[in-house]
């Protein structure tokens, strides 16, 4: 996550399906603040497990609505099943606040 500057990673399974997210929030809470041996636990015993995702078409204030009332910062975008993006809730409050300037 650090080399590629994310605080978000998205897993999936051998099909290609969306397991589970490993943010930041997780390693906080879960290793650092749990302080379990980070060394040998995987990342599966750690991640998000089965997140909450939107389709491609759902509209942008319903994503957002669904982060604002789940209580999280990213939200996967799915396509016939495929992982196609990651929504980042402090990219889109920039964004949008931008284009209001």
């Amino acid at each position: 996550m650090t080399a590629r500057r994310t605080d978000a990673v998205l897993l999936t399974n051998s099909d290609e399906l969306l397991s589970g997210i490993l943010t930041n929030k997780d390693i906080v809470r879960r290793v650092i603040a749990a302080e379990i041996d980070f060394v040998n636990t995987p990342v599966s015993k750690v991640m998000t497990k089965n997140p909450k995702f939107v389709l491609s078409n759902t509209l942008v204030v319903e994503a957002l609505n669904t982060m604002l009332d789940g209580q999280f910062g990213h939200l996967p975008v799915v396509e016939n099943d495929v992982v196609i993006g990651l929504l980042d809730m402090a990219a889109a409050v920039k964004r949008l606040n931008l284009n209001q300037l």
